[in-house]
C-alpha cells in the first residue's frame, strides 16, 4: 500500500481574496484545514471570520427554495462547487424567492376558486340524480319545518360510525349517490336533537349540500360543467410553463446557497489578521503544485504560501493537529484496507500493515476453506458482484480473492466441492488423513506471524525515535528474542519430537538474561533516557508487578501462539462437515428417486456451508488478525486525510 506524504502549508491571502481562496480551496479537494488557536494564547491579536447570523440567512434560504422544489417534484444533485459571493447572493436569490411565490399565492389562489365552483357544480348535479333516483325532492325536503332535514357529503368509510353515534335519534339514509370519495345522505331527526345531530355530523367532515338548486338538469348547466374542467385544464398548462420556467432558477439558487453555506463553515478554520487572512493545512505532497497554482489562479496571484516539511513540524504538529494519513493503494487491497481499519487507521508514522494483513487473510481463508470448487464459485460470485452492483466492488474483489485462494489449497488437499481423493490428487495433504501434521504448520504459520508482529513493532518504534523501547519494550527486541528461543524449543522438541536433545547452558542462560531484562525493563528504560528516580515506585513493589507481567506477557505469547490451531480445527469441521453430507446423500440413494435426492442433498450441503462456514472461516480471521497479530503492534490511533469541505 501506498501512504501519501504530507506537508503543512500556510497560506495568506488579502480579506477581499478569502471567498475565492476558500472556493478553491472547497474544489480541490485538496486541503485539510487545521483549526487556529484561541486568540488569547497568540501573541498578535486574531478576528475570527465566522458570521454566524449570515449562515442563518442561507439556511433560510435554502429550505425555501428546497421546499418550492419539492412542490415541483425535483430533487437537485448534492453538486455544490462554482463561483459565489456570500456577502452579495442572498439579495438576488430572496428576490427570485418572492417573485416566484407571489405567482403561485395568485396561481393557487385562482385554482382554488375554479375547484371549488366546479365541485359545487358537480355535487348539484349528482345530488339531483341520486334524489331522483330515490324519487325524493329537494323543494320537498327544504320547505320541511316539522323535522330537521341534514342533507350533504361524508366520507365513504363514516356511515356506520354515524349510525352507532346518533342511529337511535336520526334516520340516516344509505348512499343516495357518490362522488370521488364522498357520498350523499340524507339525515332526519326532531329539531330538538338539532345540536347533538349536527355535532356528531360535523365530526365526520359533513359537507352540506345547499338547497334552492335548479329543479332539474339543463344545457346551460352542462355547458358551465365542462368550462370549469377546461380552465382547470388551462391553468394546468400554466402550471407546467410555471414549473419549466423556473426549475432552472431555483437549482441554481439552491447551488449558489449551499456553496455559500459550505464556503462560510469553511472559512471558520481561518483568521483575519489585520488586512490578510490565514489558513493552516495539510496537503498531499504530490498535489502541492496543483493546489498552490488553484490559490493563485482565485486570488490572481495575491497570495503567500509557506510550505512546512513533517519533519520540520514533526508527526504531531506543531498546533497538536496529527498528521492526517492518506491512502493511494491498489484495486486488490482496498477490501482489505477497509478491514484494517475496523480496527483503527495507521497513524502518519506507523506502520501500515494492509498488505500483510491481505496476505495473511488469504492464507489463512485458504486453509481453513479449502476447496477447488467452492472456490472457485466464491470468485464467480464476486465477480458478479463486482461488475454489477455499483459501490459493492470491495465485497466483489474480496470474494474473489478469498476464492483464488480457497481453489489454490483445494488442489492442495485434492478437494472439490467436498469430494476427496476422487476428482484430482493432492499436491500436499488430506487434513483429515494427517490432522496432526495439520496441527503443527498452524502452529508454525502462528509463530511466523506472531515474529513478523515483532519486527513491525520494532520498527515503529523506530520510526518514532524511541530506541530504548525498541530494544527494551514490552514487546521489543528482547521479548522477541524470549519469544523466539521459546519457539524454536517448541518446534524442536514439540513438533519435531526431538526429546533425546539437551538444552544448551547457553540457551539457558540467555533465557534467565532476558527474563531478568523484562523483569527490569522500566528502570532500565528511564536510567537510558535520564529519567531520575529510575524507579517510580517502591523497588519491592515494582518487582512484584514486574514479576506479575512477565507471567503474564509469556502466557499471553503462549495464548496469542494456540489461538492459531483454530486455522487446522476449521479446515478439519469443513472436512468433517461434508462427510456428514455425503453419508445422509447415501442414505437417501435407498429412497425412491435416490440418485435425485442425492445429489440435491449434496447441491444444498455446499451451499450451506459456502455461507455458514464461509462467514464464520472470516470471523474467525479476523479475530486472530486483530487480537493476536495486531496486538503485538499495531495501535490504530491515525485520522484520515478529510479534505476541506467533507
Amino acid at each position: 500500500m501506498s501512504v501519501i506524504q504530507m506537508q503543512r502549508i500556510t497560506i495568506l491571502v488579502l480579506k477581499r481574496d478569502v471567498h475565492p481562496c476558500t472556493q478553491a480551496l472547497l474544489a480541490s479537494h485538496l486541503f485539510q484545514p487545521i483549526e487556529e488557536p484561541a486568540s488569547e494564547n497568540l501573541k498578535v491579536p486574531v478576528q475570527s471570520l465566522e458570521q454566524p447570523d449570515l449562515v442563518s440567512v442561507y439556511m433560510k434560504l435554502g429550505q425555501d427554495l428546497e421546499t418550492l422544489l419539492n412542490r415541483f417534484g425535483v430533487s437537485p444533485s448534492q453538486e455544490t462547487f462554482g463561483a459565489s459571493d456570500p456577502t452579495q447572493d442572498f439579495v438576488s436569490i430572496q428576490q427570485t424567492i418572492e417573485e416566484l411565490n407571489t405567482r403561485l399565492v395568485k396561481y393557487d389562489h385562482e385554482h382554488g376558486h375554479i375547484q371549488n365552483q366546479l365541485l359545487e357544480k358537480e355535487r348539484a348535479q349528482v345530488a339531483r340524480k341520486g334524489l331522483k333516483t330515490k324519487e325524493l325532492s329537494i323543494d320537498v325536503l327544504s320547505r320541511s319545518e316539522r323535522l330537521l332535514i341534514r342533507l350533504g357529503w361524508v366520507p365513504k368509510n363514516v356511515l356506520s360510525q354515524l349510525r352507532e353515534t346518533i342511529g337511535t335519534l336520526t334516520y340516516i339514509s344509505d348512499s343516495l349517490a357518490s362522488l370521488g370519495q364522498q357520498v350523499l345522505l340524507l339525515a332526519i331527526a326532531l329539531p330538538r336533537d338539532e345540536a347533538r345531530v349536527d355535532g356528531a355530523l360535523l365530526g365526520v367532515g359533513f359537507q352540506p349540500q345547499r338547497y334552492g338548486e335548479r329543479s332539474k338538469l339543463d344545457q346551460s348547466e352542462n355547458a358551465e360543467i365542462s368550462e370549469l374542467h377546461d380552465h382547470i385544464k388551462r391553468m394546468a398548462e400554466e402550471y407546467a410553463t410555471i414549473r419549466r420556467q423556473w426549475t432552472g432558477r431555483l437549482v441554481d439558487s439552491l447551488q449558489r446557497v449551499r456553496m455559500n453555506l459550505l464556503t462560510l463553515e469553511s472559512e471558520k478554520f481561518g483568521c483575519a489578521t489585520g488586512p490578510a487572512v490565514r489558513f493552516h493545512g495539510w496537503v498531499p505532497v504530490p498535489n502541492l503544485e496543483s493546489l498552490r497554482e488553484q490559490i493563485q489562479r482565485a486570488t490572481e496571484g495575491r497570495c503567500w504560501i509557506k510550505v512546512e516539511p513533517v519533519e520540520v513540524v514533526s508527526s504531531a504538529g506543531s498546533v497538536g493537529e496529527p498528521v492526517p494519513i492518506l491512502h493511494r493503494n491498489p484495486l486488490l487491497l482496498q477490501p482489505f484496507q477497509r478491514l484494517v481499519g475496523a480496527y483503527g487507521d495507521p497513524a502518519y508514522a506507523e506502520f501500515d500493515p494492509t498488505p500483510i494483513f491481505a496476505m495473511t487473510f488469504m492464507v489463512m481463508f485458504g486453509m481453513m476453506f479449502g476447496d477447488a470448487g467452492q472456490g472457485a464459485l466464491l470468485a464467480a460470485v464476486g465477480y458478479g458482484i463486482f461488475r454489477r452492483m455499483a459501490g459493492r466492488q470491495d465485497i466483489g474483489i474480496l470474494l474473489m480473492e478469498c476464492g483464488v485462494s480457497s481453489m489454490i489449497f483445494g488442489v492442495l488437499y485434492g478437494n472439490v466441492f467436498g469430494i476427496e481423493h476422487k476428482v484430482i490428487p493432492h499436491l500436499w495433504f488430506h487434513p483429515m488423513e494427517n490432522i496432526p501434521y495439520f496441527l503443527k504448520v498452524a502452529l508454525v504459520f502462528g509463530m511466523g506471524l506472531l515474529s513478523i508482529g515483532f519486527v513491525i513493532n520494532m520498527i515503529n518504534a523506530v520510526r518514532h525515535g524511541a530506541y530504548v523501547e525498541a530494544v527494551f519494550g514490552k514487546n521489543g527486541l528482547a521479548a522477541a528474542f524470549l519469544y523466539w528461543i521459546f519457539a524454536g524449543l517448541a518446534i524442536r522438541y514439540l513438533l519435531i519430537a526431538n526429546t533425546s536433545a539437551v538444552i544448551s547452558p547457553w540457551v539457558m542462560g540467555i533465557v534467565v538474561a532476558l527474563i531478568f531484562v523484562m523483569l527490569l525493563h522500566v528502570p532500565v528504560i528511564r536510567w537510558l533516557e535520564g529519567q531520575r528516580p529510575i524507579f517510580p515506585r517502591p523497588i519491592l513493589s515494582h518487582f512484584a508487578e514486574s514479576v506479575i507481567e512477565v507471567v503474564d506477557t509469556v502466557a499471553r505469547y503462549l495464548g496469542n501462539t494456540v489461538s492459531f490451531l483454530r486455522v487446522a480445527a476449521f479446515a478439519l469441521v469443513h472436512a468433517g462437515l461434508f462427510l456428514a453430507i455425503f453419508t445422509i446423500a447415501n442414505m437417501l440413494v435407498q429412497v425412491p428417486g435416490g440418485t435425485v435426492w442425492y445429489w440435491l442433498t449434496v447441491a444444498l450441503g455446499n451451499v450451506a456451508v459456502i455461507v455458514v462456514e464461509g462467514f464464520i472461516v472470516s470471523i474467525q480471521i479476523l479475530r486472530l488478525e486483530y487480537y493476536e497479530f495486531f496486538s503485538k503492534f499495531y495501535q490504530g490511533t491515525g485520522r484520515k486525510f478529510r479534505p476541506m469541505g467533507t
